[in-house]
């Protein structure tokens, strides 16, 4: 196999405008960036940006800090929150009776402007209100960025390409993004047998808030003694909404069928050094295993794994161990200057740990190359 992991680095790398405060853009101005064919949007925007908090709050955020990551500062406020619905219970196994009203920290809420967080104390029904209300607002707000990159960034003219990716002979794509620009470029005229996995979802404008399946959330922050037990903030987190707006994992697919062509490489292999080594074939079979095994040593099967504007994030990390950490599979990592090739390294070690990536980037051991990008080229007409 030849899988291609792409994240948004690979959009980006086209010149699509991918990046949040994009978006922030867009939602300000909508008018303005749908085209004819999509004047139909501009009602349903309209309703989902509306006395939109969420929106509200990053496009403050925003203005005062420059680039924000969305997860983190939903990640910030659902722990907030969580905590207190802990705190509740705790008070109410110390048996003090009904609980009415904690304090929320002001530092971290102050600027999530809703109707429903006024104040300075707030009971357990505000905690349980507050969270349907930023659950809502949060599915209107990727609902509406579907819109964006259906009908904005999905049609958006691509004027280059990457060299790298052009000349790879790749049958599956692993894409963390919502859009279809690999299949835009380089999939569009090959009718070719390409396997597709949007771990994350993709973005059709022929979807509804009820019928999206773009994954937006956080990952898990809760201990292992409490993530199995404390639920009430689960709808916010990426591995709930994969399984409940069933984005798939086709990639486990792909890395059992690695893995088990290799556990029967190993267990040929194995079985012809045993036989040479005790005696186990007769003479005239000898110099046939012999040229059987060399063969085997000599081809051992062989993936291949481009990794392509993805950060390598911990946020990721299973799925990236999954694929990278398997002595069948050799990993390409490409990087676009020295600055970015530094948090790579220091990503993965996060992802793989430093003992795999000094074992898997050098010597007889090796299966991780770090590439430098080549320029992109104008696409010819």
């Amino acid at each position: 196999m030849n899988i291609l992991v792409i994240g948004n680095g690979f959009d980006l790398a086209h010149g699509l405008p991918t990046m949040y405060q994009d978006f922030l853009e867009f939602t300000d101005d909508y008018d303005s960036f749908l085209r004819n064919q999509f004047r139909n949007q501009i009602t349903e925007v309209e309703s989902l940006v509306d006395n939109n908090t969420w929106l509200s709050f990053f496009k403050k955020l925003y203005e005062e800090n420059g680039w924000i990551g969305f997860e983190r500062q939903i990640s910030n406020i659902v722990q907030v929150l969580d905590n207190k619905v802990l705190e509740f219970d705790e008070i109410r196994k110390r048996g003090r009776g009904s609980v009415r009203f904690i304090p929320i920290e002001q530092e971290v809420l102050k600027d999530f402007n809703s109707d429903v967080i006024q104040g300075r104390s707030y009971d357990a029904y505000f905690v349980f209100k507050t969270r349907n209300c930023m659950l809502d607002d949060l599915l209107r707000l990727i609902r509406c960025l579907e819109i964006y990159l259906s009908c904005y960034i999905n049609h958006f003219l691509v004027k280059k390409i990457s060299p790298d990716i052009e000349k790879l002979n790749i049958d599956r794509v692993l894409s963390f993004n919502y859009t279809d620009t690999y299949v835009r470029i380089y999939d569009n005229h090959k009718k070719s047998s390409i396997e597709y996995d949007y771990i994350h979802g993709k973005a059709d404008i022929n979807n509804t808030i009820e019928t999206n399946n773009m994954v937006l959330g956080i990952d898990e922050y809760l201990s292992e003694d409490r993530k199995d037990k404390d639920i009430e903030f689960i709808t916010f987190k990426k591995y709930y909404q994969r399984i409940y707006k069933g984005t798939g994992c086709k990639y486990k697919d792909w890395i059992n069928a690695i893995r088990k062509e290799n556990e029967i490489y190993m267990a040929r292999k194995h079985d012809f050094e045993i036989s040479l080594k005790n005696g186990y074939v007769f003479s005239n079979e000898i110099e046939r295993i012999r040229a059987e095994l060399k063969q085997l040593n000599e081809n051992p099967p062989r993936h291949n794994l481009y990794i392509f504007g993805h950060s390598l994030d911990v946020t990721d990390k299973d799925i990236l161990r999954d694929l990278i950490l398997n002595d069948n599979v050799y990993t390409s990592i490409y990087y676009p200057d020295k600055k970015e090739l530094g948090r790579k390294i220091a990503n993965l070690v996060k992802v793989i740990g430093q003992d795999e990536l000094i074992r898997r980037t050098g010597g007889s051991t090796r299966t991780i190359e770090f590439k430098l990008q080549q320029p992109m080229v104008p696409i010819s007409q």
